[in-house]
Parts: structure tokens; C-alpha cells; sequence
């Protein structure tokens, strides 16, 4: 296989009330938050609780990949990403809003 593609999924915590009150801060990773983004501003950047999980797919294709192949490797990306949030893994991120770590 001649392509890989790899996928970073990022969970921040966005407090109830907090508008835009956490933009201007770390602008460039967090997606959204600019006004010259397509689609405006995505809303206010995360808290301090984030989880990044992250996943590897082989794209099918060999040297000349479709846009079918990609698509292919996106989805199983993102059930693989999916397959990740365990029962321990939902608790804690579930946690943050009463301020669990």
C-alpha cells in the first residue's frame, strides 16, 4: 500500500454560557474560530479538559488511490475512532462538566 491517512479527533469541554468568550486563544488549533472561515465561528475554544484520540488507515488504491479509496479510508477512520470511546473513556469525558478530570 502506497497511502496512509491519519486521523486526529480532538474532545474539548465547552462550559453551558461560555459564547465566544474563549476565542482569540490557541486560534490556530482550534478549527472555526476565525472570521475568514468558511462558515464563520464554530464557537467558543475548549476548557482545560481535552482528549485527543487518534487513528492510522491504510488507503486502498495501491499508487493511484480514487476519491472512492479515500472516502473508503475516512469511514473505517472514523469507526475506528468511534470503537475508542469505551465505557471508561465516555465516563471521564462525561466528568469534566462537574469539574472531574
Amino acid at each position: 500500500m502506497a497511502y496512509r491517512l491519519r486521523l486526529y479527533c480532538d474532545f474539548d469541554w465547552v462550559g453551558d454560557g461560555t459564547g465566544s468568550a474563549g476565542l482569540g486563544l490557541l486560534e490556530s488549533n482550534n478549527p472555526g474560530t476565525g472570521g475568514s472561515t468558511i462558515g464563520g465561528i464554530a464557537g467558543a475554544a475548549g476548557c482545560a479538559q481535552t482528549l485527543r484520540l487518534q487513528q492510522a488507515e491504510q488507503i486502498p488504491g495501491g499508487d493511484s488511490p480514487t476519491a472512492g479509496n479515500f472516502s473508503t479510508a475516512l469511514t473505517n477512520g472514523a469507526t475506528d475512532l468511534n470503537a475508542q470511546i469505551t465505557a471508561a473513556i465516555l465516563a471521564q469525558m462525561q466528568a469534566w462538566s462537574t469539574g472531574g478530570s
